[in-house]
């Protein structure tokens, strides 16, 4: 790649750099996995082989204007080709607790996908007299196209039950785009020590979904029949808005901040092949942030601080869309899904000599999640395919030190 900066006058910083890069991989794996159940376990045995070759083209550029000593804006658009071919093949088998074959599937893929990204940030601050008042507003935007094509030829086997084949072509088309914007204006209560945060933050995004695929027809020799139990015309939109305080005291030695927000969040699915599955959900929380920051004389230092935020579910985790892609592992979404709350409380304290080249450092953490979406699996015990959902769940906590 090659890089370029340049300067037009005295109010025009110019960057700009291109980049190419490439890669060819091909990996073998071979796996062995015993999984132990209440009632007893199973082994799954799985070989997979895979080729890929990849390419990218990235172009970004940085433009910061000087209006005055106190406006400033900045700009940072960048654009991406991205295009990648891949082969795989696997050969996966179930055994009983008993060690006798349960089902086994082979398959092979090939896959074509082309990229497009377009993104750009621009941020505009101005300074308002000597006390520490600003304004800011930050706009980041981005919008991907993906075109792709994949073939499969596959076969899954349930002992004494039943065989299926599939030989099939998938047409992927995709759009996203997204803008995430934030506005905030700082007003000084005590000149350079004491200030209020007005901040208010919006997103929304969009993202145009369509998996088309086709099963082979022995008589057109061809791939003309669409298979509508595996294929999607989904468009996702989901939108968030948050409006908050923050009040910031700084002294030479230390430093305190509190910071509360309220957030809305909507999730809105359309999903043209089955419109019983259409959905519209809202989510509000209220999320909080302190921190202390404590500086000794003795070159020690003391950081705490205390957090919660809050997850929604996923559009795919919400939907109740049966994922039968794969038919040893069949996903269905939870429409009944909460969103989750994480609490983290922080402490560290540092301790450096320069002269000796010595210190100190502690640091710890504890977490705390409410409502966490996780995984679930029911084994059917005589097939042993699973049947997978996301659920909520309480008593997730971590501790470091």
């Amino acid at each position: 790649g090659f890089t370029y900066a340049d300067q037009f006058g005295k109010k025009i910083d110019f960057n700009a750099d291109y980049f190419y890069s490439g890669s060819n991989s091909s990996s073998e794996t071979k796996s062995n996995r015993e999984n132990i159940l209440s009632n007893g376990s199973y082994c799954s045995n799985s070989n997979a082989t895979s080729i890929n070759d990849y390419t990218s083209h990235s172009f970004n550029t940085e433009i910061d204007i000087k209006v005055d000593s106190t406006f400033m804006i900045n700009m940072k658009p960048s654009f991406t080709l991205n295009k990648n071919e891949g082969f795989n093949t696997t050969n996966e088998e179930t055994l009983n607790g008993n060690k006798q074959l349960t089902n086994k599937s082979n398959s092979s893929n090939s896959s074509k996908s082309t990229v497009n990204q377009f993104n750009n940030k621009i941020s505009f601050s101005k300074k308002f007299g000597k006390k520490g008042a600003f304004i800011g507003l930050t706009i980041n935007s981005q919008v991907d196209k993906t075109e792709g094509e994949n073939y499969n030829n596959s076969e899954i086997e349930i002992i004494n039950s039943t065989t299926q084949k599939r030989n099939q072509f998938r047409d992927n088309n995709s759009e996203y785009s997204n803008i995430d914007s934030r506005l905030t204006y700082r007003k000084p209560l005590i000149a350079k020590k004491l200030f209020l945060d007005f901040a208010y933050l919006y997103s929304t995004n969009k993202r145009e979904n369509v998996k088309s695929t086709y099963d082979f027809d022995n008589n057109t020799q061809d791939y003309t029949n669409f298979n509508s139990l595996l294929s999607t015309d989904f468009t996702y939109k989901t939108t968030k808005s948050s409006p908050s305080l923050q009040l910031s005291f700084r002294e030479k030695k230390w430093s305190l901040n509190i910071k509360a927000g309220a957030v809305n969040r909507n999730i809105e699915s359309e999903d043209k092949l089955r419109p019983n599955l259409n959905l519209d959900r809202s989510f509000n929380n209220v999320e909080v942030n302190t921190s202390f920051n404590y500086r000794f004389k003795s070159r020690a230092g003391l950081y705490t601080n205390y957090s919660v935020t809050n997850s929604v579910p996923s559009v795919s985790q919400i939907q109740p869309f049966v994922d039968e892609s794969n038919p040893l592992n069949i996903v269905t979404g939870n429409p009944n899904l909460k969103p989750t709350n994480n609490h983290r409380a922080s402490i560290n304290f540092n301790k450096f000599n320069f002269q000796t080249g010595t210190g100190f450092f502690l640091n710890a953490n504890v977490d705390k999640s409410e409502n966490k979406i996780v995984t679930k699996s029911v084994i059917d015990p005589i097939n042993l395919v699973r049947n997978t959902t996301y659920e909520n769940v309480n008593g997730d906590y971590r501790y470091s030190i």
